[in-house]
């Protein structure tokens, strides 16, 4: 009895460091590819809503002051976070017009043949003065 005890234990000890071990490169993957130490805002029209694992996206078109307008890619949450949240596949549609803070990729050299902006998102604000929250970056306190 004593040893089936001795093993359960050592078995659940195993299983802990094992979480531990994976949880940190998981839980960090957009940590390197988003520089969380520049937070942008860009505002623009919703061209496209994907409601998509393992994350969704919302892309923008914005228009720079020179009358060009700008593809971005934003990054958000999956949809299993973002409908405990309040979200669901309706919150956003094409013709909206949302500003959005987040985070661009510290390299983008590897987006360039897209020819796409890409955002980590944090909080969307549309039209109306709404706030929802999209992505996990989260801008400093102003």
């Amino acid at each position: 009895m004593i040893s089936k005890q001795i093993t359960i234990r050592i078995a659940q000890a195993a299983l802990v460091a094992i979480l531990l071990a994976v949880s940190g490169p998981l839980g960090g993957h957009h940590a390197g590819f988003f520089d969380q130490e520049k937070i942008i805002t860009v505002s623009g029209v919703v061209t496209r809503f994907e409601w998509t694992n393992p994350h969704a996206y919302m892309y923008i078109d914005v228009e720079k002051s020179n009358g060009q307008v700008e593809r971005w890619t934003v990054e958000g949450r999956s949809p299993n976070h973002l409908s405990r949240t309040g979200w669901t596949m309706g919150s956003i549609k094409p013709g909206e017009i949302i500003t959005v803070t987040g985070s661009p990729p510290r390299d983008s050299s590897d987006l360039a043949e897209s020819g796409a902006l890409f955002l980590g998102a944090g909080p969307i604000e549309l039209a109306d003065g709404q706030q929802l929250i999209f992505g996990p970056i989260v801008p400093p306190e102003k």
